[in-house]
């Protein structure tokens, strides 16, 4: 038989606090909004972009992939090198022109690799290996091409007082240069499609 309490010992208990109150007030909290969105590593897949960009963004994706330089792109572009450097050469020999001329050899080897880079980049790039690009890009239109020697006789010229000439050299040179790679891309596209299609090789 449970003793009966007093009034004052009941007056002195307090209520317990509901838990479920607690624990509902912390499930009703909304936790603040977090981004879950990330962007792309590659700033070309944010958005449409065309073959000749994608075929761009392959050949940088596939140079950062690469720790080291394999011994046969190395290869390659040392023989490209001494391809382009012989026709750079014959074709300065061809032309001949005083330092402090108008360098007409040196605006043609400029927009004739420009074009050619713009063709091999939209129809051969996604068909060849990689140690293939490497070797027709910075080997032989790397070393046929000249920037250097564009920027040298633009001083000369506006040293020698021929400051038409000079700005003229710049303007030809980079509007040259543009509608060349251009025009290359475009008939690189045409050729790409008319070919098989691409057979996807492994690099060893």
């Amino acid at each position: 038989m449970r003793r009966p309490r007093s009034p004052r010992a009941a007056r002195r208990r307090r209520p317990r606090r509901s838990t479920a109150s607690v624990d509902g007030g912390r499930a009703g909290r909304r936790s603040p909004p977090q981004c879950t969105e990330r962007r792309s590593a590659a700033p070309w897949a944010d958005g449409p972009a065309s073959p000749a960009a994608d075929r761009l963004a392959l050949v940088t994706v596939e140079a950062r992939g690469r720790a080291g330089v394999a011994p046969r792109d190395l290869l390659a572009v040392v023989v490209g090198g001494l391809i382009g450097t012989t026709l750079r050469v014959g074709l300065d020999l061809a032309v001949v022109h005083d330092l402090d001329e108008f360098a007409l050899s040196t605006l043609l080897v400029n927009a004739v690799g420009a074009f050619v880079l713009g063709v091999l980049v939209a129809a051969l790039w996604p068909r060849v290996p990689g140690w293939v690009r490497v070797g027709l890009g910075p080997g032989i239109l790397g070393s046929f091409t000249t920037f250097s020697a564009l920027a040298l006789s633009v001083v000369a010229l506006a040293q020698s007082g021929d400051i038409a000439g000079a700005v003229l050299t710049i303007v030809l040179s980079i509007g040259l240069g543009m509608l060349a790679a251009g025009a290359g891309l475009a008939l690189g596209a045409r050729l790409a499609h008319r070919q098989p299609p691409v057979v996807t090789e492994v690099d060893e």
